[in-house]
């Protein structure tokens, strides 16, 4: 509590204390006065004892005498004087406790950002890695430019004569001719333009069993010399070619390209393992004069299984590449 409270508190009781004697020393003259009238009276009746209704006359008197005093008691409002002289000093008061903890502040603006720091050093090499997994295969490349022909070879010692043939006898028909031999192993037809001709070389051999999506069977290469510059190839192949759940083309190139005149090729489809030899025979025209290189290839179009061509022993069979000029 301040001084400034405690010089108040002092003036307040003192007014009371004040007020309280004023009202003690009123009842006190009441007193006195109220006796010497009881003396006067008990004098007027010459010393005699007061009668009852004096007596009963006296109570009430005193009674209301009281009352009156109370009253006036109970009006009487105390009215604070004035201000007294400010108290020394006090001495200094123990450290009140500690206060509750306040309510946490809202957080700060982020500061500005800091300079950047230096690079750090670098760090050690880290282990090897492990493989990781095998890519899809890219796209087919385009296929190149044709290369230069090469040199033309030396030309080989000539063979030993053969036997001599039977003779054959052309019959001439309309815009054509046979040529039969009196064996009948021999027949071609031509426009009976030009005297009749006929060159065939071949190759064959039996087995093996390859199989694969995209190669050559090995043994089935021919090497030809054309003789004319305007005769037409005759070329077939006959072989083992089998199939399972797959679509496997068998297709006859010259000097590694396609006949210029139309493709000799054929595509084979079998839900079951079938192994039945088929031949694959076409006619080529726009070749030049000169050696040429002849052989099959084996590819699969589409499908989840292998093309196999030829049979292996015990169940080889033998396969047969044939070209013959025509004119």
């Amino acid at each position: 509590m301040c001084a400034k409270n405690i010089n108040k508190l002092i003036v307040f009781i003192s007014i009371a204390l004040l007020s309280t004697t004023a009202f003690s020393d009123e009842k006190s003259k009441q007193k006195k006065h109220d006796n010497e009238k009881r003396v006067k009276i008990f004098k007027s009746q010459g010393g005699k004892k007061a009668t009852q209704a004096a007596l009963d006359e006296e109570v009430a008197n005193r009674i209301a005498a009281d009352q009156s005093l109370q009253n006036n008691i109970n009006t009487i409002s105390l009215t604070p004087g004035p201000q007294g002289v400010a108290g020394a000093k006090g001495e200094k008061g123990d450290q009140g406790i500690q206060g509750i903890q306040g309510v946490a502040g809202v957080n700060g603006e982020p500061g500005i950002q800091g300079v950047q720091g230096e690079i750090g050093l670098t760090g050690a090499k880290g282990e090897k890695g492990d493989q990781g997994i095998q890519g899809i295969p890219g796209v087919a490349g385009t296929k190149g430019d044709k290369g230069d022909q090469g040199v033309a070879g030396v030309n080989g010692s000539n063979g030993a004569a053969g036997a001599d043939g039977t003779s054959c006898a052309a019959i001439q028909g309309d815009g054509s001719a046979t040529i039969s031999c009196e064996d009948g192993s021999m027949a071609s037809v031509y426009d009976g333009k030009t005297a009749s001709a006929r060159s065939t070389q071949y190759v064959t051999g039996i087995g093996p069993q390859i199989n694969g999506v995209n190669y050559f069977p090995p043994g089935r290469l021919l090497i030809i010399n054309k003789q004319s510059e305007t005769s037409d190839l005759r070329i077939s192949s006959t072989d083992v070619l089998w199939t399972m759940g797959s679509f496997c083309r068998k297709e006859i190139l010259i000097d590694g390209e396609p006949c210029p005149s139309g493709a000799i090729k054929f595509v084979q489809y079998s839900r079951y393992d079938s192994h039945m030899p088929k031949t694959l025979v076409g006619y080529c025209k726009g070749i030049t004069a000169g050696q040429h290189e002849i052989k099959v290839r084996i590819s699969l179009v589409s499908g989840h299984s292998y093309c196999y061509s030829g049979r292996a022993a015990p169940l080889d069979s033998t396969f047969l590449l044939e070209s013959e000029e025509v004119n």
